[in-house]
């Protein structure tokens, strides 16, 4: 009795195993058959791109931007996947690609219908130039948006202010101060411009010390970690000052340089 006990459950064993594989071989052939299902599901023109539509205003092109998108879908993913496919295309890649251009300041990335999407870019804008070279130089300039990143080559001369010193190489896709920093001096070269100082440049010896050049040709040396507002204040107290400049004109127009970098003490020289 225990021989055939032990027989019965040898074949009830084996049938178990013999089940068990054949659902693997099942649970695989289904799998596999899903797999090839949805990768030739992917691959139906239905389904795919057909056409980017692009707006925006960006230094990229349209046409350059739908060659991005080209390259983006095109291929498979593990083969067999179409990277064209509106339900999976790879949009953060696209997203990526486009950021990767200076000039870009945002993207957004939508899907219009099963064989449209939609990209909107918008470009940086000049706010300011930064210039290779000293005082007046008429080396290269780049274009800068309002945070100081700096974005492109300028296609124009500057009409409006000048930055230099401090980046080196290309500068392109680089930044001038950190952001907080640069707020404080294009807040000071504004407030300039109220009192009619008329700046045009301002060079950077290092991070802390800037040279601000005048329209008559005079500077002002200021000390980035002083209270600039406290700066703003002496220079105000000084051109007021019709025991120093009975005419502002006059006292701009042979201005040497003004030093606000001495703590409570200012420091001028005028041009005989």
């Amino acid at each position: 009795m225990r021989g055939k006990g032990r027989i019965y459950q040898k074949k009830l064993a084996h049938k178990r195993r013999r089940r068990a594989l054949w659902l693997i071989f099942f649970a695989l052939s289904a799998g596999t058959l899903i797999f090839f299902c949805l990768a030739f599901v992917s691959q139906l023109r239905a389904l795919s791109i057909q056409h980017v539509n692009v707006t925006g205003v960006s230094s990229l092109s349209t046409t350059a931007i739908q060659n991005l998108i080209v390259d983006a879908v095109s291929g498979n993913y593990l083969g067999f996947f179409s990277k064209a496919n509106v339900l999976i295309y790879p949009k953060q890649k696209i997203i990526d690609t486009l950021y990767a251009s200076p000039s870009v300041k945002h993207v957004s990335v939508s899907k219009d219908s099963f064989n449209v999407i939609s990209i909107a870019v918008t470009g940086r804008s000049e706010a300011s130039q930064w210039c290779e070279g000293g005082i007046g130089s008429s080396s290269p300039c780049f274009s800068m948006d309002e945070a100081g990143f700096i974005f492109a080559p300028a296609l124009a001369p500057s009409q409006g202010f000048i930055y230099r010193g401090l980046v080196t190489l290309d500068p392109v896709g680089k930044t001038l101060l950190p952001e907080a920093d640069f707020k404080k001096i294009e807040f000071f070269v504004q407030e300039l411009r109220g009192l009619s100082l008329a700046p045009r440049e301002a060079v950077f010896e290092s991070v802390d010390y800037a040279t601000i050049v005048l329209a008559g040709g005079g500077k002002l040396v200021i000390n980035m970690s002083d209270d600039l507002s406290a700066v703003l204040s002496n220079i105000s107290a000084i051109i007021t000052d019709r025991t120093v400049t009975p005419s502002l004109s006059h006292f701009l127009s042979t201005l040497d340089y003004l030093k606000l970098d001495t703590g409570e003490k200012v420091i001028y020289k005028v041009r005989k």
